[in-house]
């Protein structure tokens, strides 16, 4: 099953079928432009001291690290997005 993203659509229009996509080349289209963002905005302040980022992350959302957690125990391949 593809997550039904924009990125599927972008996929499709630069040429590919269905058959030729995969969940895990969609995700890491997304994933990189989400890294690009962050990039753009943080620069390096994530990675000097991860637990700052940590805490950062935990204040933005306290759910997020457990949903990290959860996503980096499974193979990009396995992923559903969540509706």
């Amino acid at each position: 099953m593809y997550p039904k993203t924009w990125e599927l659509a972008r996929m499709i229009d630069d040429g590919k079928t269905t058959e030729d996509i995969t969940a895990g080349e969609i995700l890491t289209r997304k994933a990189q432009r989400l890294a690009d963002k962050l990039n753009s905005k943080m620069k390096r302040d994530l990675t000097k001291d991860p637990l700052v980022t940590a805490m950062a992350i935990e204040l933005y959302e306290p759910t997020l690290k457990a949903h990290l957690m959860k996503a980096w125990s499974q193979p990009a391949d396995d992923y559903e997005e969540e509706d």
